[in-house]
């Protein structure tokens, strides 16, 4: 039942919230944000509803965001204060917390806690004020309230000038459940009920005559209401009966009170809220004859509340008060006010001492400063402590090395990577010339976000400079600080030094951090092992070390090395086609990542997201992620969230990407410092699929000359030689170029001892497939241009199947059994394909035929395209042609004939360009109008569904399947040994097809 309303005209607002406290009393907790200018009555509006809450047995807690800076999370202390759960009051000083999560999770339990017993109204007020460690803890909270007897109300002016910056991205990104109620002024009837509240004898032309000046504002209406009361006036001249500014209002309201109790007011609107200790002893009154003098201004209504919580009616109260003190007045009265509050508000001292005069005054705040950054960097508010450390290194607070290197490392960590680095890097120099090695060590750690290494600039040659002078400096037994500064230094040599060297600094590094028993470095020192240990070679010892640097991460409560060690073993999960693990692995990164809150550690989710959404064919998705990973990484300033990015886009561009989309991505590349080999494979990769052959084929030919070795068997080596065998298919296949047979003949050579291994772009930004893929490619294209293979491979006998297996439908479920196990899934219609491809082993299926034996239309019915871009014909005279180009452009060349050579050139481009646009990635004709392509994305997808069921109960299976199975236009089961396999229940002997 609706409440009766003790506000005017705000009928709707108050039925509104009251649903909100009615579905929290049954666990269905929720919020609102109130948003309006100053006056309007939001606060009053959440007054309202806390009187109606208490009444119905909640309890209702107010934090206020003051214009002061005080201690971080100070409205939420305000608002813990008042609860009666006994740990209510130390949650947020960060004693018992080692991270963020922690801290914040602190704070949810009490909050639970207490709306265990009665249900819960937060109030929040002012927050276009906060501070960013506020904003994130408001963020968190309101993320969680659904589903607990909790109601959050959040209450924020909404004038652009005042809600800017972090406090309005913060209600931007608060849950699209929570409603936004604009609180706009009162409507002509409405603001002449509140004005003959206050003036029952108001005629009709008083009533219009105030809306019309104050625009229905409740405080400006209700003042100059008053006003009019107090000196019994009915009719208004404009700008002489009505005041035209709240300060002249307020002025004369403040005459008509005692000048102690304006003193006790203008010492309060200093201290910036009504703290009744301090106001008392600036003013040199016990408490009690303070609160004898507030009586007054209580009555006269520009105060609220009673006995302690005393505060002031609006902060239009305290700014015109404020206003009204002269400037030495306001500086006299900031230095009582700095010198009667306690020692532990540091950021509020400061700001007092800040505006305060006497020659110390400045050297004092610094100080109070550097303290206010050491706090709300223990609490994670980063973006808070660099203003501090900026404040105290200006003014000559603490060391300043120490205090530099405090601000680098906050700046990192809130997102301004580029100048937080430049600021670190000279913390570093300066630590080495003035004799502080460990110090120099600490500084290029904080240069990449911390012990552990989350995101280092390895392209920046002055942290191995600077590290190599530090250790070579370091005293014998600092040995921790030796063991952190080899690890980070095997991390920053990766483009200057051998994967050997590297991974030789990084055990010494594991054995000085485990011989002194510094268990986080050793862990950071594994990290930087596994990096120096990248490549196809290593990825089981990398899987291995991974699982280490986890469990050492949450022996020791680190979640940052914590999350490095878990984007290391999804990383090697996806190379050894573990998809089920990187499936967990994502979703546990997640869950921990959350807890910080940081961009820095946030964006890899959508990248990883965005990959697997690709894998299933997924491309909407898959863009909506790199959209998401460029977010993030902008706020966070890393690199290599744009670059990871740009690789889940290109991904969706080669599938089917037009020339504007590839023109886009080629610009956006061209900004990036490239290895050589890096640049050639992947453009040579990237022209080919685009269609732009004669590009492709230099960057081709250029890594050709280079030489493959040339290629560093690092974490990248299979993706390039993978690219540049895609490069090198599309152009041979196009035209059947019989001089790529020894390209195709080496790429498979290198690529021959990793069939097993998945090639991943970087820290998983695509997922390729696993190299047996590509090396069944390779094989197809080399027997296609050896006829006496062929003939061999059509006359030879089929492989008698090594092994028995079941994939037999029963009803809704499907039976299957592989090596030993067996196992029941649900039905699907990937599970259908599935079955039809296995009995094909070799046989390559087009999606069509999939589609109409799982049920869908005969592939006849579905409809015709509008036949190839090129005819066979053509197609033939075209590949005839380029044949003969060749060997005209070698015999010009050979003559010197430049001319001829270009003229030549010039003509195998143009054809070349009309082949590649004509021809899909494995020499099929291009059709206009193709009706396959829908049935290609839907058989990928539902294929990928069914192997994510079968992994659940079956993951050795799940895996075999990964591995054996491609998808595409025609879907083939490959399997590595021949499988025989039972897929009707009446089946004597298992179904085995000849392996092709």
């Amino acid at each position: 039942m609706q409440p009766s309303s003790p506000l005017v005209g705000r009928d709707a607002e108050v039925s509104r919230l009251m649903e909100l406290l009615d579905a929290a009393r049954t666990a269905r907790g929720g919020g609102a944000v109130l948003l309006g200018e100053a006056g309007i009555g939001k606060s009053s509006l959440a007054d309202a509803i806390a009187a109606q809450a208490i009444a119905r047995g909640f309890i209702a807690a107010w934090g206020r965001c003051p214009d002061l800076s005080l201690a971080p999370y100070w409205p939420w202390r305000q608002l813990l204060a008042v609860l009666p759960d006994s740990g209510a009051r130390e949650v947020l000083d960060g004693s018992g917390s080692s991270s963020r999560a922690e801290l914040f999770s602190g704070v949810l339990a009490v909050l639970e806690r207490t709306a265990a017993d009665r249900p819960l109204l937060l109030i929040l007020d002012d927050v276009h004020r906060a501070d960013e460690a506020t904003l994130e803890l408001l963020a968190f909270v309101a993320g969680q309230v659904r589903g607990t007897r909790i109601v959050l109300l959040v209450i924020s002016r909404d004038d652009p000038v005042e809600l800017a910056g972090p406090a309005a991205s913060a209600l931007a990104g608060l849950p699209a459940w929570m409603p936004r109620l604009d609180i706009a002024g009162l409507g002509q009837s409405a603001t002449a009920e509140l004005v003959r509240e206050l003036t029952p004898t108001a005629s009709d032309e008083l009533v219009a005559n105030i809306h019309r000046r104050t625009g229905g504002n409740p405080f400006f209406v209700s003042e100059v209401a008053r006003l009019h009361a107090g000196r019994r006036q009915q009719g208004v001249e404009s700008g002489h009966d009505v005041p035209t500014a709240v300060q002249q209002v307020l002025s004369r309201r403040f005459a008509r009170i005692g000048q102690e109790a304006v003193r006790l007011l203008e010492v309060a609107a200093v201290v910036g809220k009504l703290d009744l200790p301090v106001v008392a002893a600036v003013a040199c009154l016990d408490e009690e004859a303070a609160l004898t003098l507030l009586d007054e201004p209580l009555r006269a209504r520009l105060l609220v509340g009673s006995g302690p919580d005393l505060r002031f009616a609006h902060d239009l109260v305290r700014e015109a008060l404020y206003a009204g003190l002269s400037e030495q007045a306001r500086a006299r009265l900031h230095r009582a006010v700095a010198a009667a509050m306690p020692d532990g508000e540091a950021g509020a001292l400061a700001e007092h001492w800040a505006r305060a005069l006497g020659p110390e005054a400045r050297l004092r705040a610094a100080e109070h400063a550097l303290a206010a950054g050491e706090s709300a960097s223990a609490a994670m508010a980063y973006e808070q402590a660099a203003r501090y450390f900026r404040w105290a290194l200006a003014d000559g607070a603490g060391d300043p090395i120490t205090v530099r290197l405090e601000l680098g490392r906050s700046q990192v960590l809130a997102g301004e990577v580029d100048t937080g680095r430049d600021t670190l890097r000279q913390v570093a120099a300066a630590a080495n010339q003035a004799g502080r090695p460990a110090d120099a060590v600490r500084a290029v750690l904080a240069m990449g976000s911390g012990l552990g290494g989350f995101e280092v600039d390895i392209g920046d040659p002055a942290q191995e400079r600077l590290l190599a002078q530090a250790l070579g400096a370091l005293s014998d037994d600092d040995l921790a600080t030796r063991a952190a500064g080899l690890a980070r230094l095997s991390l920053v040599r990766a483009l200057s030094a051998s994967p050997e060297e590297r991974a030789e600094q990084a055990r010494q590094a594991v054995a000085l951090a485990a011989g002194v028993g510094e268990r986080a470095i050793e862990a950071a020192a594994l990290a930087a092992l596994n990096d120096a240990l990248s490549g196809p070679d290593h990825v089981r010892v990398r899987l291995a070390g991974a699982d280490r640097i986890v469990a050492i991460a949450d022996e020791v409560a680190d979640p940052a090395l914590a999350l490095l060690g878990l984007r290391l073993r999804l990383v090697a999960r996806l190379e050894s086609g573990d998809i089920a693990g990187v499936d967990h692995d994502i979703a546990e990164y997640d869950l921990r990542a959350k807890r910080l809150r940081l961009p820095l550690y946030a964006w890899p989710v959508p990248l990883w997201r965005g990959m697997r959404a690709a894998m299933d064919g997924d491309g909407e998705l898959a863009i909506r992620c790199a959209d998401e990973v460029d977010r993030l990484g902008r706020e966070a300033g890393s690199t290599n969230a744009a670059m990871m990015a740009w690789v889940l886009r290109l991904q969706q561009a080669k599938a089917g990407g037009s020339p504007v989309e590839f023109a886009a991505l080629m610009e956006q590349v061209a900004r990036w410092n490239l290895e050589p080999s890096q640049w050639d494979c992947c453009l040579a990769s990237i022209y080919a699929c685009s269609g732009m052959p004669a590009r492709a084929r230099f960057h081709l030919d250029r890594m050709l000359a280079a030489g493959l070795d040339s290629i560093p068997k690092d974490s990248e080596w299979v993706e390039l030689l993978w690219q540049l065998a895609e490069a090198a298919l599309v152009l041979a296949e196009a035209a059947l170029v019989l001089a790529d047979r020894p390209v195709a003949e080496a790429l498979r050579e290198r690529l021959a001892p990793y069939a097993g291994v998945w090639a991943v772009d970087g820290v998983g930004g695509a997922c390729f497939g696993p190299v047996s893929d590509m090396l069944a490619r390779l094989d197809g294209f080399l027997a296609g241009t050896d006829p006496a293979a062929r003939r061999q491979s059509e006359s030879a006998e089929p492989t008698e199947p090594s092994e028995v297996a079941e994939l037999r439908r029963d009803g809704r479920v499907w039976h299957v059994a592989f090596r030993g196990r067996r196992a029941t899934v649900q039905h699907s219609k990937g599970m259908a394909d599935l079955a039809t491809l296995v009995t094909r082993p070799g046989h390559e299926v087009h999606v069509l035929d999939l589609v109409e034996a799982g049920g869908g239309p005969a592939r006849r019915e579905v409809g015709a395209d509008s036949g190839p871009v090129l005819d066979r014909q053509a197609r033939t005279a075209y590949q005839a042609r380029l044949r003969e180009l060749e060997e005209d452009i070698g015999a010009a060349a050979s003559d010197a004939d430049l001319g001829r050579v270009s003229t030549l050139t010039a003509e195998r481009d143009f054809l070349l360009a009309e082949l590649a646009g004509a021809l899909g990635l494995s020499g099929r004709d291009r059709v206009m109008g193709d009706p396959a392509e829908r049935a290609r994305k839907a058989v990928t997808m539902r294929i990928a569904t069914a192997q994510r069921a079968i992994a659940e109960s079956h993951p050795e299976l799940a895996r075999h399947l990964h591995l054996a199975v491609s998808t595409g236009r025609f879907c083939c089961y490959r399997p590595e040994r021949p499988v025989a396999w039972r897929t009707r229940a009446d089946d004597a002997t298992p179904d085995v097809a000849p392996q092709v």
